[in-house]
């Protein structure tokens, strides 16, 4: 997104923040996604 700004005008700190919380945002998306898959409840803990 930062590489976008930059060749569309000038990088600025509120762009690089936005550029942050979308990179954040997308990855809490992914991982909600991830987990709703539900592969995790086969995993086996052996606690001994």
């Amino acid at each position: 997104m930062c590489f976008l700004i930059q060749q569309t005008g000038t990088l600025e700190s509120g762009d690089i923040w936005r550029a942050i919380v979308l990179g954040h945002a997308t990855r809490a998306t992914l991982s909600v996604l991830r987990f709703r898959q539900g592969h995790w409840r086969e995993i086996v803990v052996d606690i001994a």
